[in-house]
């Protein structure tokens, strides 16, 4: 029997043998990346039902996982030959690929032609434009081969890095996959990492394998391209930049659609008597005020939980609360903020003396041009349907945490933290403005 350390350096072995990154395999056994960290490095021990999904993964017995000798060959092979036969890209991917096919003009080839050798003309006019392959194909691992810019690694000074043996030495993979990721994050252009990492690599990793012939299913041909495009980073971060700048437009047509079908508050609007939740993102809690029950959260951030919190204590005054979802779907409430973008506040909250809250929370300072606006479109929406129904229904604002008390602001013009700070029950700020005071309930 395997300890978790060693069980966690076998599994690892194997995805590198099969080529595959700690985000694929995430992927695919449907777990967070930072889980996979984990037990890769033997940190966390691998529960019964994960090590069963990560053997029927690999094709192997949970026994083949936990003995010392390492599984047949084949059983690898036949892994492949699975997840090959298996259309992993998703309908976004496809559009994504389609706009990110654009990048063809940046290095003289032709978009959608085929033809014999092409593989080998396309990998000569990626060297023509500075494009280096050398020493970077079939290995475990990230390489680095000259210099790189330190930013992309996290708490480095600036500057160039000149790698050499002892400084590689110190690198671990999540630094490699941090840089890698690091690259495609600065060049994004506005568009939220987390919500488009997945879809820009199904963009990516299957134009190198249509115009350049690498799988990134076999060979380690996923390092390949993470290689390549780590060790060009100032030439794929232009081309990055420039394919997300053109994508723009696209995806702006997209949401204002999106903004047609859904998500203005009306009275057809209601908030959905169950809703389905993923386990993997989504944890249970004990909350007692909690519009569903059982209680399913997820936190995304430390003052949603605090507040949270706060609003169980006050259960004198408080019918329930609700946590608001962050996709975009029609079972969410979402509020118009510019032309083209809605934003979905963190929670409705039914008071017993019949007010329903909206409130969203914010990190003081964050992002203050984009809260600006959010803030205003709320209190625009909440004057409008208190006239509508002729009474003071709606009631709300943007709520921050500050040397632990919470703050709010309800202004028609809202002004960041620090320049309208009023205490309870206070006036403060400009004329007919109540600037940030103590949220009290």
């Amino acid at each position: 029997m395997l300890t978790p350390k060693k069980l966690g350096q076998k599994i690892k072995e194997i995805r590198k043998k099969l080529g595959y990154s700690q985000d694929f395999i995430a992927g695919e056994l449907g777990i967070n990346r930072q889980a996979v960290i984990s037990f890769e490095s033997g940190k966390r021990k691998i529960d019964s039902f994960e090590l069963f999904k990560i053997a029927k993964f690999f094709n192997v017995s949970v026994g083949e996982l936990l003995e010392e000798k390492e599984p047949q060959p084949q059983k690898f092979q036949q892994a492949i030959i699975h997840l090959r036969n298996k259309e992993k890209i998703s309908e976004q991917g496809k559009k994504s690929l389609d706009e990110f096919q654009r990048i063809c003009g940046d290095f003289n080839i032709e978009k959608d032609k085929v033809e014999f050798g092409m593989f080998e003309k396309n990998k000569k006019k990626l060297e023509s434009k500075k494009v280096n392959f050398k020493n970077l194909e079939g290995k475990d691992g990230m390489v680095a081969d000259g210099e790189i810019d330190a930013k992309y690694f996290d708490n480095l000074p600036e500057g160039k890095i000149k790698f050499d043996d002892n400084f590689l030495a110190n690198l671990s993979e999540e630094d490699f996959d941090r840089a890698f990721e690091n690259i495609i994050k600065e060049n994004l252009n506005g568009f939220a990492f987390k919500r488009s990492i997945d879809t820009f690599l199904q963009a990516l990793f299957p134009w190198f394998k249509k115009y350049l012939g690498i799988d990134p299913r076999k060979n380690n041909g996923a390092i390949f391209v993470q290689n390549i495009v780590f060790n060009n980073s100032k030439i794929f971060g232009q081309v990055f930049n420039d394919a997300t700048l053109k994508y723009k437009p696209v995806k702006n047509k997209e949401i204002e659609k999106k903004i047609k079908e859904i998500e203005e508050w009306n009275e057809k609007w209601e908030i959905a008597e169950n809703r389905s939740y993923n386990p993997d993102v989504y944890k249970k809690y004990d909350y007692k005020l909690n519009f569903y029950n059982p209680c399913f959260l997820n936190f995304d951030s430390a003052i949603e939980k605090e507040l949270v919190e706060y609003l169980e204590e006050n259960k004198n005054k408080i019918l329930w609360w609700w946590q608001n979802g962050n996709e975009h779907m029609a079972l969410n409430f979402g509020i118009k903020y510019n032309t083209k973008s809605t934003f979905q506040p963190d929670f409705l909250v039914m008071f017993k003396d019949g007010r329903l809250g909206i409130y969203d929370t914010k990190g003081k300072g964050f992002q203050e041009e984009d809260t600006k606006q959010k803030a205003e479109a709320l209190q625009k929406y909440i004057k409008e349907e208190n006239k509508r129904r002729k009474k003071k229904f709606l009631t709300g604002g943007i709520i921050i945490k500050e040397k632990n008390k919470f703050f709010i602001n309800s202004d028609a013009v809202y002004e960041k933290f620090g320049l309208t700070v009023a205490g309870a029950g206070q006036s403060g700020g400009k004329k007919k403005q109540s600037g940030w005071r103590f949220f009290e309930i």
